[in-house]
């Protein structure tokens, strides 16, 4: 999309970051698809390097680095691997999961595929789509920070793992019990090292907008993550509100291309990422998840 894209020696979109962690430093890793990933936007607008400069800049001297391990196109099961398999290396202090609608779901190249003749279908139109399909709605109002994710067609998302076009190798993955799973496994890495984990999400719910509209897929998903993060212990934060204060604060701006990257491409740009960069800021310091003394505190 016209930005520049370089892949650090490990393999991440990210500066370069030792295994070896510096003493005094607190470190935090992200995992997630392509909105983490910053899809769009420059390294540096991108929402964990946003909240990297922000803690830096704000409680000095203590150091922090927020690494980025975001794939696009990865599901929750994926990120929960990626964790346990890559993050813990790195000896972080907190996690942070970036959860998405499509994030119950493979992408398309990891399906079955009936008919690879027909020219009634592009499979690098499907590739292409699928690493972007599902970024997250706010409303309807927000229409464009969300592609109209919907699983195949004769079965919901939630049940995925019972769809027969799923390869089985896959199945544990996908639908909620996959989303459940993959949750079970990281928080009990992270429980075991006594990493602190939070999800986040741009997830809508009745109360801060009259025109709200029940959607099974997207509410169904905020409540697992709700009802989830109570039974597992980990926190859930949804940053939905975030957004409808901008919009409240600028009524003049259109709601359906504000926040993405373009008109055609509803992943989050560089305002969305920065809305989701301060909405972790504010989490992560009132729920005393920073290695803050009380003068920090006081002064925030």
């Amino acid at each position: 999309m016209g930005q520049p894209l370089l892949i650090n020696a490990r393999g991440l979109r990210d500066d370069e970051y030792s295994t070896r962690k510096e003493p005094g430093t607190f470190r935090i890793v992200g995992v997630g698809d392509s909105s983490l990933f910053g899809w769009g936007v420059r390294l540096e607008d991108s929402g964990l390097k946003v909240l990297e400069r922000r803690l830096n800049e704000r409680f000095r001297p203590q150091k922090f680095e927020v690494i980025d391990f975001a794939v696009p196109g990865y599901n929750t099961a994926m990120e929960a691997e990626t964790f346990v398999r890559k993050c813990l290396d790195y000896a972080p202090d907190l996690v942070l999961l970036n959860f998405n609608t499509n994030d119950y779901d493979v992408p398309e190249f990891m399906r079955r595929q009936t008919d690879l003749s027909t020219l009634r279908r592009s499979y690098l139109f499907d590739l292409a789509y699928s690493v972007y399909a599902g970024i997250m709605g706010v409303d309807q109002q927000l229409a464009v920070f969300d592609d109209n994710y919907r699983a195949p067609k004769g079965y919901p998302a939630a049940r995925l793992d019972e769809d027969p076009a799923m390869p089985d190798e896959y199945r544990y993955m996908v639908g909620a019990k996959g989303v459940v799973r993959a949750l079970e496994k990281l928080t009990a890495a992270a429980r075991e090292r006594g990493i602190p984990l939070v999800a986040f999400d741009v997830k809508p719910y009745p109360g801060l907008d009259p025109k709200y509209v029940r959607d099974e897929l997207r509410d169904g998903q905020r409540e697992l993550l709700e009802r989830e993060s109570q039974r597992l212990g980990f926190h859930f934060l949804n940053t939905y509100a975030y957004f409808m204060d901008y919009l409240k604060q600028h009524p003049d701006v259109n709601s359906r291309t504000v926040f993405a990257v373009s008109a055609a491409d509803g992943h989050p740009n560089a305002l969305a990422h920065s809305i989701n960069a301060q909405a972790l800021f504010e989490y992560l310091v009132a729920h005393q998840l920073l290695p803050l003394d009380k003068r920090s505190n006081q002064d925030h």
